[in-house]
């Protein structure tokens, strides 16, 4: 803080407005923002009492938000008086009515035959000012200032008081778009890490969920049994009643499942009717017993007939595979790898089994084998080449299909409409052929696993930059996954061959959306960190302090051009700076063009993005 004791009432006041830009900047609530306001203008200024204070939809006096100085503890009992007219109203009720400064260098005169006149005199309020603090556009609250002395505002202290005023309410403005951010940001963070359709945690959240869970495992000293599980009879839903009814069972499979868990577990959804469910806790000595309970529990959820509408039921089955930490294994790959081995196995012997689980340390040694063997399949190797090869004209006619109904899901998506409703019909067409030949590339056999990743990576960015969220971007392939399992269902194909190519497809997707989400996620913590930076004011001069926020705009991925429009005294729009790769070429492409632009009616630059932004007080 500066040091204002020896300081002139104007310098003072400049360097209380100095200090308040500090205070508004550090605070990290608007009541912090609103308390240090008010306490940093009493003890720097030569003010008496400042306050800010706002009128409810219902009430009858002025609510003080924040206060400071004498007199400021007894407006909480303060009647503002609407009942009474207009010109004996406080200069603060007038400044909150008509959304405009008000001021009196002489209250107490003013207010002599008002009924607070005595709460005036008592606390020496004599000059007072009254300025309206706005906030996201509207008038939130008026801030008041009060000299003990009168006729203290004049030309320049008012203007003054006016700028801590906007200063206040540039900075509120500020803080709610932070917390709009975070919140953006928290809503994008569980979107990336919840299915869509069930709003349980997908692969994403499991993949982060594990290694605690094990962890904790490993330091307690308990058991861990991880699960997969797999719907029965699921596909004969979407064939008998449609994908519609299919979605609603996999809904209410969902919830029916969580309720069945404790507290302690955990289950997400890979994709399809694939799910996976983490019991932790588990008693060592005990761990067995513990499970079947919990199982015995989770078969509840498919005891009870799907509804679909009024008259429409089925009922569905579940298959699951189990493998436990530590004895099935001790790292996650291995744990997974025999949970999936014991699931499938299960699944081959439907007709046969006992019960609809089966544990990975009851499975026979050469057959627990065989699964391993499967399970760790190698998306990449030369068995799936083989495999790609022989089904491209199968996968070719998946991709058509996908593309179409994609599209369709897309056109009731406001989001995704939006994007598409920027585009002409020949760019969607080739937007289209992008996806199918991006499809194409994904299969491919002589795709290996770095050039996935590496396009991948690239088109997260791009992805990021049109607005595309994680939530669309899993969505689609939902849609792509659930398509290549129904036809996969129907295809002339040996068992063993629909498996693996369904196991090198989902591998191959999962790469894909992998690595464009991670992508994304750090386009999108360049732009936020950005937002977030704090501009520095004290001992800084606006031109170098726009020129960084300039600069600091031009290093984000996907901008060439940053210019800063200022408005001269003949109503022209000057570009006061420019940055970007392109920022000087488009300054100059603009002046060749428009000349100077103004923001009249007639000016083409009216309707522009700049000229629809551009304040409409300016």
């Amino acid at each position: 803080m500066q040091e204002v004791k020896y300081l002139d009432p104007v310098q003072r006041l400049y360097c209380a407005l100095l200090n308040t830009a500090d205070a508004v900047l550090l605070a990290a609530t608007d009541t912090e923002m609103c308390d240090k306001t008010c306490a940093d203008l009493v003890r720097d200024a030569l003010f008496q009492a400042v306050w800010i204070g706002r009128k409810e939809s219902k009430g009858s006096r002025l609510t003080v938000i924040a206060s400071a100085g004498p007199g400021t503890d007894g407006l909480a009992d303060f009647e503002c008086g609407y009942t009474q007219p207009t010109p004996c109203l406080p200069v603060a009720v007038r400044a909150w009515e008509c959304q405009q400064l008000v001021y009196s260098n002489d209250e107490l005169e003013d207010q002599k035959q008002a009924p607070w006149f005595d709460f005036l005199e008592r606390n020496q309020w004599r000059a007072v000012l009254s300025v309206p603090v706005w906030r996201s556009g509207v008038c939130w609250a008026v801030i008041s200032f009060v000299f003990a002395q009168t006729d203290m505002f004049d030309e320049q202290s008012i203007g003054l008081c006016r700028r801590v005023a906007n200063l206040l309410g540039h900075s509120l403005d500020k803080f709610d778009s932070q917390k709009r951010l975070q919140l953006r940001q928290a809503e994008e963070a569980w979107l990336a890490r919840h299915d869509p359709l069930t709003a349980l945690p997908n692969r994403l959240a499991l993949d982060e969920y594990l290694p605690q869970a094990l962890a904790r495992a490993k330091q307690n000293g308990t058991t861990l049994a991880l699960g997969m599980l797999d719907l029965d009879d699921f596909k004969s839903v979407n064939d008998g009643f449609g994908h519609k009814a299919g979605d609603c069972l996999l809904k209410e499979f969902s919830q029916r499942l969580k309720k069945s868990l404790r507290q302690a577990d955990y289950v997400a959804r890979l994709g399809g009717d694939e799910f996976v469910v983490v019991l932790e806790n588990l008693d060592s000595l005990l761990s067995v017993s513990q499970v079947m309970q919990v199982l015995d529990s989770l078969h509840v959820a498919v005891e009870t007939p799907f509804k679909f509408g009024e008259h429409a039921s089925a009922m569905v089955g579940m298959t699951l595979g189990l493998a436990l930490y530590p004895v099935d294994g001790e790292e996650l790959d291995t744990l997974l790898r025999r949970a999936d081995a014991a699931m499938y196995q299960s699944k081959q012997n439907k007709s046969n089994r006992k019960n609809w689980w089966s544990l990975a340390s009851s499975c026979m040694p050469l057959q627990i084998e065989e699964a391993f063997q499967q399970a760790s399949f190698e998306a990449y190797g030369l068995e799936a080449q083989d495999l790609l090869t022989r089904a491209k004209t199968f996968l070719l006619r998946i991709r058509q299909n996908f593309i179409d109904s994609f599209y369709e899901k897309l056109a009731k998506i406001d989001e995704a409409r939006e994007i598409l409703a920027t585009l002409s019909d020949d760019e969607k067409e080739h937007l289209k052929q992008k996806q199918a030949d991006h499809l194409d590339f994904l299969l491919d056999p002589k795709t290996k696993q770095s050039d996935i990743l590496q396009r991948a990576s690239k088109l997260g960015v791009i992805h990021a930059l049109c607005g595309i969220s994680p939530s669309l971007l899993s969505e689609s392939y939902s849609i792509y996954r659930r398509l290549l399992i129904d036809s996969l269902d129907k295809a002339l194909l040996r068992a063993y061959d629909r498996y693996h190519i369904l196991l090198t497809t989902e591998v191959r997707l999962q790469d894909d959306k992998g690595a464009q989400l991670k992508a994304a996620q750090i386009i999108e913590q360049n732009y936020f960190s950005v937002l977030f930076d704090r501009v520095p004011i004290t001992g800084r001069i606006w031109p170098d302090i726009s020129k960084n926020g300039m600069d600091a705009l031009a290093r984000l991925p996907g901008i060439r051009a940053v210019l800063l429009f200022r408005m001269n005294p003949a109503g022209e729009l000057i570009v006061e700076h420019s940055a970007g790769s392109k920022g000087t070429a488009l300054a100059d492409a603009i002046h060749k063009n428009i000349g100077q632009p103004t923001l009249t009616a007639k000016s083409p630059f009216q309707n522009s993005v700049t000229g629809l932004a551009y304040p409409p007080s300016a």
